[in-house]
Protein backbone atom coordinates (compact mmCIF):
# COMPACT_ATOMS: atom_id res chain seq x y z
CA UNK A 1 0.00 0.00 0.00
CA UNK A 2 1.44 3.36 -0.74
CA UNK A 3 2.02 6.02 1.76
CA UNK A 4 -0.88 8.35 0.11
CA UNK A 5 -3.19 4.97 0.14
CA UNK A 6 -2.12 4.96 4.53
CA UNK A 7 -2.66 8.39 5.19
CA UNK A 8 -5.93 8.45 3.35
CA UNK A 9 -7.19 5.39 4.95
CA UNK A 10 -6.04 6.80 8.58
CA UNK A 11 -8.17 9.96 8.10
CA UNK A 12 -10.71 8.51 6.97
CA UNK A 13 -10.89 6.69 10.42
CA UNK A 14 -9.90 9.61 12.06
CA UNK A 15 -12.93 11.32 10.39
CA UNK A 16 -15.16 8.00 11.38
CA UNK A 17 -14.24 8.40 14.93
CA UNK A 18 -14.56 12.58 15.12
CA UNK A 19 -18.14 12.03 13.64
CA UNK A 20 -19.42 9.34 16.26
CA UNK A 21 -18.07 11.56 19.22
CA UNK A 22 -19.85 14.06 17.99
CA UNK A 23 -22.88 11.79 17.66
CA UNK A 24 -22.88 10.95 21.05
CA UNK A 25 -23.32 14.60 22.62
CA UNK A 26 -27.00 14.61 23.35
CA UNK A 27 -26.57 11.23 24.87
CA UNK A 28 -23.77 12.43 27.17
CA UNK A 29 -25.82 15.44 28.50
CA UNK A 30 -28.44 13.07 28.89
CA UNK A 31 -26.51 11.01 30.49
CA UNK A 32 -25.16 13.89 32.86
CA UNK A 33 -28.47 14.57 33.71
CA UNK A 34 -29.66 11.04 34.49
CA UNK A 35 -26.21 10.36 37.44
CA UNK A 36 -27.15 13.74 38.90
CA UNK A 37 -31.16 12.90 39.54
CA UNK A 38 -29.62 10.10 41.45
CA UNK A 39 -27.27 12.43 43.53
CA UNK A 40 -27.41 11.86 46.92
CA UNK A 41 -28.89 8.08 47.06
CA UNK A 42 -27.85 4.99 48.19
CA UNK A 43 -30.91 3.11 46.99
CA UNK A 44 -32.88 3.12 43.77
CA UNK A 45 -36.42 0.52 42.38
CA UNK A 46 -36.26 0.06 38.56
CA UNK A 47 -40.32 -0.26 37.73
CA UNK A 48 -40.74 -1.83 34.64
CA UNK A 49 -44.09 -1.70 32.38
CA UNK A 50 -46.55 -4.66 33.83
CA UNK A 51 -46.05 -8.18 32.20
CA UNK A 52 -42.70 -7.07 30.77
CA UNK A 53 -41.38 -7.99 27.76
CA UNK A 54 -37.82 -8.22 25.88
CA UNK A 55 -37.29 -4.78 25.95
CA UNK A 56 -38.58 -3.75 29.06
CA UNK A 57 -36.57 -6.64 30.65
CA UNK A 58 -33.18 -5.38 28.98
CA UNK A 59 -33.82 -2.21 29.18
CA UNK A 60 -34.01 -2.37 33.22
CA UNK A 61 -31.30 -4.46 33.45
CA UNK A 62 -28.86 -2.32 31.54
CA UNK A 63 -30.28 1.03 33.83
CA UNK A 64 -29.24 -0.71 36.76
CA UNK A 65 -25.64 -1.99 35.46
CA UNK A 66 -25.30 1.34 34.57
CA UNK A 67 -26.36 2.72 37.91
CA UNK A 68 -24.23 0.55 39.81
CA UNK A 69 -21.72 0.90 38.29
CA UNK A 70 -21.35 4.95 37.73
CA UNK A 71 -23.19 5.73 41.10
CA UNK A 72 -22.61 3.02 43.11
CA UNK A 73 -26.13 2.37 43.85
CA UNK A 74 -27.61 -0.88 45.06
CA UNK A 75 -30.77 -1.37 42.51
CA UNK A 76 -33.59 -3.66 42.35
CA UNK A 77 -35.57 -4.19 39.93
CA UNK A 78 -39.79 -4.59 39.86
CA UNK A 79 -43.01 -5.49 37.81
CA UNK A 80 -46.12 -6.25 38.34
CA UNK A 81 -48.50 -8.98 35.96
CA UNK A 82 -46.71 -11.95 34.66
CA UNK A 83 -43.94 -13.46 32.72
CA UNK A 84 -45.87 -15.33 30.77
CA UNK A 85 -43.77 -16.09 27.13
CA UNK A 86 -41.39 -18.90 27.00
CA UNK A 87 -39.03 -16.77 25.57
CA UNK A 88 -39.19 -14.31 28.23
CA UNK A 89 -38.74 -16.98 30.53
CA UNK A 90 -35.40 -17.75 29.15
CA UNK A 91 -34.25 -14.52 28.57
CA UNK A 92 -34.75 -13.98 32.43
CA UNK A 93 -33.02 -17.24 33.23
CA UNK A 94 -30.31 -16.59 30.77
CA UNK A 95 -29.61 -12.86 31.80
CA UNK A 96 -29.59 -13.89 35.95
CA UNK A 97 -30.64 -10.62 37.07
CA UNK A 98 -33.27 -10.79 39.57
CA UNK A 99 -36.97 -9.41 39.14
CA UNK A 100 -38.97 -9.17 41.82
CA UNK A 101 -42.94 -9.44 41.23
CA UNK A 102 -45.16 -7.43 42.74
CA UNK A 103 -48.22 -9.09 44.59
CA UNK A 104 -51.90 -7.79 43.35
CA UNK A 105 -51.93 -6.98 47.77
CA UNK A 106 -49.12 -5.04 48.21
CA UNK A 107 -47.93 -3.09 45.32
CA UNK A 108 -46.47 -0.45 47.82
CA UNK A 109 -42.83 1.16 46.53
CA UNK A 110 -40.57 2.79 48.03
CA UNK A 111 -39.61 6.22 47.69
CA UNK A 112 -36.80 6.15 45.19
CA UNK A 113 -38.18 4.92 41.29
CA UNK A 114 -37.36 4.70 38.26
CA UNK A 115 -39.81 4.27 35.28
CA UNK A 116 -38.33 1.60 32.49
CA UNK A 117 -40.30 1.23 28.92
CA UNK A 118 -43.15 3.11 31.19
CA UNK A 119 -43.89 6.33 31.95
CA UNK A 120 -46.29 8.40 34.92
CA UNK A 121 -49.01 8.82 32.28
CA UNK A 122 -48.90 5.12 31.31
CA UNK A 123 -51.70 2.88 33.01
CA UNK A 124 -49.21 -0.29 32.76
CA UNK A 125 -47.57 0.24 35.82
CA UNK A 126 -48.32 0.24 39.63
CA UNK A 127 -46.45 3.86 40.45
CA UNK A 128 -49.12 6.04 42.38
CA UNK A 129 -50.36 9.38 40.82
CA UNK A 130 -48.50 11.12 44.16
CA UNK A 131 -45.12 9.52 43.43
CA UNK A 132 -42.69 11.51 41.29
CA UNK A 133 -40.12 8.99 39.70
CA UNK A 134 -36.38 9.99 39.68
CA UNK A 135 -35.85 8.50 36.46
CA UNK A 136 -37.82 7.32 33.25
CA UNK A 137 -36.18 6.06 30.18
CA UNK A 138 -39.43 5.30 27.63
CA UNK A 139 -40.11 4.96 24.15
CA UNK A 140 -43.68 5.38 24.22
CA UNK A 141 -45.45 8.86 23.73
CA UNK A 142 -44.21 11.96 22.64
CA UNK A 143 -44.29 14.20 25.69
CA UNK A 144 -41.93 15.67 28.51
CA UNK A 145 -42.92 13.62 31.74
CA UNK A 146 -42.71 16.64 34.01
CA UNK A 147 -43.79 14.14 36.91
CA UNK A 148 -40.24 12.73 37.29
CA UNK A 149 -36.72 14.60 37.63
CA UNK A 150 -35.35 13.20 34.72
CA UNK A 151 -37.30 12.02 32.12
CA UNK A 152 -36.03 10.22 28.04
CA UNK A 153 -38.94 9.86 26.25
CA UNK A 154 -38.46 9.22 22.46
CA UNK A 155 -41.06 7.80 20.50
CA UNK A 156 -38.89 8.07 17.28
CA UNK A 157 -36.72 5.31 18.69
CA UNK A 158 -37.41 1.52 17.78
CA UNK A 159 -36.38 0.27 21.82
CA UNK A 160 -35.72 1.57 25.23
CA UNK A 161 -32.98 -1.07 24.56
CA UNK A 162 -31.56 1.29 22.39
CA UNK A 163 -31.84 3.92 24.44
CA UNK A 164 -29.92 2.31 27.25
CA UNK A 165 -27.41 0.69 24.64
CA UNK A 166 -26.22 4.67 23.81
CA UNK A 167 -26.12 5.74 27.51
CA UNK A 168 -23.78 2.75 28.23
CA UNK A 169 -21.77 3.74 25.53
CA UNK A 170 -21.42 7.30 26.89
CA UNK A 171 -20.51 5.95 30.04
CA UNK A 172 -17.55 4.05 29.07
CA UNK A 173 -19.61 1.14 30.36
CA UNK A 174 -19.61 -1.92 28.07
CA UNK A 175 -22.09 -4.80 28.52
CA UNK A 176 -21.40 -7.89 29.70
CA UNK A 177 -21.95 -10.76 27.22
CA UNK A 178 -24.94 -11.49 28.95
CA UNK A 179 -26.18 -7.72 28.81
CA UNK A 180 -25.29 -7.54 25.50
CA UNK A 181 -27.46 -10.37 24.38
CA UNK A 182 -30.38 -9.19 26.57
CA UNK A 183 -30.33 -5.84 24.63
CA UNK A 184 -29.86 -7.56 21.28
CA UNK A 185 -32.53 -9.47 21.56
CA UNK A 186 -35.01 -6.81 22.91
CA UNK A 187 -34.29 -4.66 20.03
CA UNK A 188 -34.81 -7.89 17.63
CA UNK A 189 -38.02 -8.31 19.14
CA UNK A 190 -39.55 -4.28 19.32
CA UNK A 191 -38.24 -3.74 15.82
CA UNK A 192 -39.73 -7.48 14.57
CA UNK A 193 -36.00 -7.66 13.58
CA UNK A 194 -35.11 -3.77 12.43
CA UNK A 195 -38.36 -4.13 10.00
CA UNK A 196 -40.67 -2.04 12.14
CA UNK A 197 -40.31 1.35 14.22
CA UNK A 198 -36.81 1.21 12.62
CA UNK A 199 -34.36 4.18 12.77
CA UNK A 200 -30.44 4.54 12.41
CA UNK A 201 -30.01 4.45 16.41
CA UNK A 202 -31.59 1.22 16.54
CA UNK A 203 -29.55 -0.24 13.71
CA UNK A 204 -26.77 1.23 15.16
CA UNK A 205 -27.10 -0.26 18.90
CA UNK A 206 -28.27 -3.66 16.86
CA UNK A 207 -24.48 -3.81 15.23
CA UNK A 208 -22.62 -2.80 18.57
CA UNK A 209 -24.79 -5.65 20.33
CA UNK A 210 -23.89 -8.01 17.80
CA UNK A 211 -20.30 -7.53 18.64
CA UNK A 212 -20.30 -8.15 22.27
CA UNK A 213 -23.15 -10.91 22.29
CA UNK A 214 -23.97 -14.85 22.66
CA UNK A 215 -25.50 -15.10 19.11
CA UNK A 216 -25.77 -19.43 20.11
CA UNK A 217 -27.90 -17.70 22.98
CA UNK A 218 -29.26 -14.71 21.41
CA UNK A 219 -31.04 -17.36 18.83
CA UNK A 220 -31.72 -19.93 21.18
CA UNK A 221 -34.74 -18.20 22.81
CA UNK A 222 -37.07 -18.44 19.92
CA UNK A 223 -36.94 -21.58 20.23
CA UNK A 224 -37.61 -22.43 23.31
CA UNK A 225 -40.13 -24.94 24.92
CA UNK A 226 -43.63 -23.43 25.06
CA UNK A 227 -45.94 -24.69 27.69
CA UNK A 228 -49.58 -26.24 26.74
CA UNK A 229 -51.43 -23.05 27.65
CA UNK A 230 -49.77 -21.75 24.40
CA UNK A 231 -51.08 -24.59 21.97
CA UNK A 232 -54.76 -24.47 23.95
CA UNK A 233 -54.41 -20.52 22.84
CA UNK A 234 -53.60 -20.83 19.58
CA UNK A 235 -56.94 -23.53 18.96
CA UNK A 236 -58.84 -21.13 20.59
CA UNK A 237 -57.64 -18.48 18.36
CA UNK A 238 -58.09 -20.45 15.56
CA UNK A 239 -61.57 -21.59 16.15
CA UNK A 240 -62.66 -18.49 17.31
CA UNK A 241 -61.03 -16.00 14.25
CA UNK A 242 -63.68 -14.27 11.59
CA UNK A 243 -62.43 -12.67 8.91
CA UNK A 244 -63.57 -9.53 7.81
CA UNK A 245 -63.34 -7.38 4.75
CA UNK A 246 -60.19 -5.55 3.79
CA UNK A 247 -58.06 -8.05 5.68
CA UNK A 248 -59.85 -7.69 9.11
CA UNK A 249 -59.08 -10.55 12.20
CA UNK A 250 -60.75 -10.47 14.76
CA UNK A 251 -60.18 -13.71 17.36
CA UNK A 252 -61.39 -14.61 21.04
CA UNK A 253 -59.19 -16.65 22.99
CA UNK A 254 -62.08 -17.23 25.93
CA UNK A 255 -59.90 -18.10 29.09
CA UNK A 256 -55.90 -17.06 28.85
CA UNK A 257 -53.09 -19.25 30.28
CA UNK A 258 -51.04 -15.46 30.41
CA UNK A 259 -51.83 -12.04 29.14
CA UNK A 260 -49.20 -11.95 26.75
CA UNK A 261 -50.76 -14.38 25.00
CA UNK A 262 -52.31 -11.97 23.30
CA UNK A 263 -50.05 -10.60 21.50
CA UNK A 264 -48.06 -13.64 20.48
CA UNK A 265 -50.87 -14.84 18.56
CA UNK A 266 -52.04 -11.54 16.89
CA UNK A 267 -48.18 -11.83 15.51
CA UNK A 268 -48.57 -14.77 14.46
CA UNK A 269 -52.00 -14.60 13.02
CA UNK A 270 -51.31 -11.40 10.70
CA UNK A 271 -48.68 -14.17 9.11
CA UNK A 272 -52.15 -15.34 7.46
CA UNK A 273 -52.66 -14.61 3.75
CA UNK A 274 -54.34 -11.81 3.15
CA UNK A 275 -54.50 -10.55 6.54
CA UNK A 276 -53.84 -6.88 7.07
CA UNK A 277 -55.33 -5.71 10.87
CA UNK A 278 -55.55 -8.25 13.53
CA UNK A 279 -56.92 -7.86 16.97
CA UNK A 280 -56.76 -10.70 19.44
CA UNK A 281 -58.51 -10.72 22.67
CA UNK A 282 -58.66 -12.80 25.94
CA UNK A 283 -59.79 -13.17 29.54
CA UNK A 284 -57.35 -13.16 32.59
CA UNK A 285 -57.80 -11.99 35.89
CA UNK A 286 -60.60 -10.27 35.85
CA UNK A 287 -60.04 -8.35 32.84
CA UNK A 288 -59.62 -8.84 29.02
CA UNK A 289 -56.56 -8.39 27.39
CA UNK A 290 -56.30 -7.15 23.32
CA UNK A 291 -53.65 -7.07 21.23
CA UNK A 292 -53.38 -5.15 17.83
CA UNK A 293 -50.92 -5.60 15.04
CA UNK A 294 -51.67 -4.42 11.65
CA UNK A 295 -49.74 -3.85 8.21
CA UNK A 296 -51.89 -0.71 7.54
CA UNK A 297 -49.65 2.09 8.17
CA UNK A 298 -52.48 4.40 7.66
CA UNK A 299 -54.30 2.70 10.84
CA UNK A 300 -54.06 5.05 13.98
CA UNK A 301 -53.69 2.09 15.96
CA UNK A 302 -53.61 4.58 19.37
CA UNK A 303 -57.02 5.73 18.15
CA UNK A 304 -58.28 2.31 18.14
CA UNK A 305 -56.69 0.38 21.45
CA UNK A 306 -58.46 3.52 23.35
CA UNK A 307 -62.04 3.00 21.44
CA UNK A 308 -61.71 -0.49 22.06
CA UNK A 309 -60.59 0.02 25.87
CA UNK A 310 -63.72 2.95 26.32
CA UNK A 311 -63.91 4.85 29.42
CA UNK A 312 -63.46 2.06 31.93
CA UNK A 313 -60.31 0.74 30.61
CA UNK A 314 -56.45 1.91 29.27
CA UNK A 315 -54.83 1.33 26.58
CA UNK A 316 -52.13 2.74 23.84
CA UNK A 317 -49.48 1.59 21.04
CA UNK A 318 -48.13 3.49 18.30
CA UNK A 319 -47.08 2.88 14.14
CA UNK A 320 -48.55 -0.68 13.73
CA UNK A 321 -49.10 -2.37 17.48
CA UNK A 322 -51.17 -1.48 20.24
CA UNK A 323 -52.64 -3.62 23.13
CA UNK A 324 -54.71 -2.65 26.55
CA UNK A 325 -56.96 -3.99 28.79
CA UNK A 326 -60.75 -3.90 30.09
CA UNK A 327 -61.46 -4.81 34.01
CA UNK A 328 -64.66 -7.47 33.91
CA UNK A 329 -65.88 -9.42 36.71
CA UNK A 330 -68.32 -12.49 36.71
CA UNK A 331 -71.39 -10.19 36.23
CA UNK A 332 -70.27 -8.41 33.01
CA UNK A 333 -68.03 -10.51 31.40
CA UNK A 334 -70.41 -11.69 28.15
CA UNK A 335 -71.52 -7.95 28.22
CA UNK A 336 -67.81 -6.68 28.23
CA UNK A 337 -67.14 -9.35 25.18
CA UNK A 338 -70.11 -8.33 22.83
CA UNK A 339 -69.23 -4.34 23.72
CA UNK A 340 -65.63 -5.14 22.19
CA UNK A 341 -66.93 -7.16 19.35
CA UNK A 342 -68.99 -4.04 18.56
CA UNK A 343 -66.67 -0.89 19.30
CA UNK A 344 -64.39 -2.93 16.61
CA UNK A 345 -66.93 -3.27 13.94
CA UNK A 346 -68.24 0.06 14.71
CA UNK A 347 -64.54 1.63 13.89
CA UNK A 348 -64.44 -0.41 10.76
CA UNK A 349 -67.83 1.30 9.75
CA UNK A 350 -69.36 -2.55 9.45
CA UNK A 351 -72.50 -3.47 10.47
CA UNK A 352 -73.17 -4.60 14.03
CA UNK A 353 -74.46 -8.07 12.51
CA UNK A 354 -71.59 -8.45 10.31
CA UNK A 355 -70.37 -11.82 11.40
CA UNK A 356 -67.36 -13.12 9.19
CA UNK A 357 -65.98 -15.97 7.81
CA UNK A 358 -64.40 -18.62 9.68
CA UNK A 359 -60.31 -19.12 8.91
CA UNK A 360 -60.54 -22.61 6.86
Amino acid sequence: MYKSQVFETGLGVFIMNIQEKIAQFPTQRRLNKLLEAVSGIQQLTIVLHNNPDPDAIAAGAALKFLLEKKAGLEVDIVYQGVIGRAENKALVDYLGVSLRQLSDENLRLPENLALVDTHTRAENNPISLEQRPLIVVDHHNNYVDGQAVFSDIRPNIGATATMMTEYLKAADCPPSKSLATALLYGIKTDTMALSRNTTTADVNAYCYLSELADLDAFMSFDKVKVSAGYFKGLAAAMNGARVFQDGLIITYLQELSYPDLVAEIADLMLRLEGSKVVIAFGIFKERIHFSIRTLDEKLDVNRLAQTLAGEEGNAGGRDMIAGGQIPVNDHNLYKRVAEVNQRILKFFKLSPQTEGEQVT
